[in-house]
């Protein structure tokens, strides 16, 4: 058994944070452009395999969001790692 058939461990680790869920009704004092303005919000289901996490900024009109991957890879050069493959 060579160097190359030892399985890889992978992992990733994302963190999403401060994510706007909510915008404004009215205009602020921050606001410094006369007219109309929008905020791109979204909510948890924007982010369905993400766990919900504390957020560092804003809690009451955003939030932030945490995910962790585990995979392991035989070095299969063929295997593009899409879970929708279906082989």
């Amino acid at each position: 058994m060579g160097l190359d058939d030892k399985p890889i461990e992978k992992q990733s680790k994302i963190a999403i944070l401060d994510v706007r869920n909510t915008t404004h009704t009215k205009r602020l004092k921050k606001h410094i452009y006369k007219g109309n303005f929008t905020h791109l919000v979204h909510g948890d289901s924007d982010f369905p395999d993400y766990k919900l996490i504390e957020t560092i900024w804003d809690p009451e009109n955003r939030s932030s969001y945490y995910k962790e991957n585990g995979t392991t890879d035989n070095n299969d050069p063929t295997d593009n790692n899409d879970p929708t493959d279906k082989k």
